[in-house]
């Protein structure tokens, strides 16, 4: 008889796999915008490709073995107090995009999130954050086209 041992990073892969190829198949169902003929998937194409990419990594998770060390842990009480925080700057961010607009709650969102994860270099934090927060709003504004949430007082 053939024993087969299945941890708990391949039922998590196995249900990240299941998860990937239920939203692959509902992306499929999002309609094509009219009068676009060059782009093959249209809108799908972005969904399907995080889709995959999903999948993917959830193929890595099941397949990769866990090292001896890892085999036991547990993530109990110490380790939801350690994921709240961050669960709670997420939900601020959420709620203060509409407020404060794209610019200025994603730097506040990185230059948080990065003081909470590194050691605290608070000048080169806020200007890390600062830049990548214009390269993004860049690039959705101009290159992409794709218009991002204002402030309430019209200040991207």
């Amino acid at each position: 008889m053939i024993e087969m041992n299945i941890n708990k990073n391949q039922i998590l892969g196995i249900a990240g796999l299941l998860f990937s190829l239920f939203y692959i198949i509902l992306s499929f169902n999002i309609m094509k915008p009219p009068g676009l003929t060059q782009d093959i998937l249209g809108s799908r194409a972005f969904p399907i490709g995080t889709g995959i990419l999903m999948g993917l990594c959830s193929l890595g998770i099941i397949f990769v073995p866990v090292p001896r060390e890892e085999e036991d842990e547990s993530v109990g009480v110490q380790g939801i107090q350690q994921l709240l925080p961050y669960v709670l700057i997420i939900l601020l961010y959420i709620l203060l995009l509409p407020i404060l607009g794209t610019i200025i709650a994603t730097t506040l969102f990185m230059f948080v999130m990065m003081n909470r994860m590194s050691k605290k270099h608070f000048g080169k934090d806020l200007i890390i954050a600062a830049s990548i927060s214009l390269f993004l709003w860049f690039i959705f504004s101009f290159v992409l086209k794709i218009p991002l949430p204002t402030s309430l007082m019209g200040v991207i």
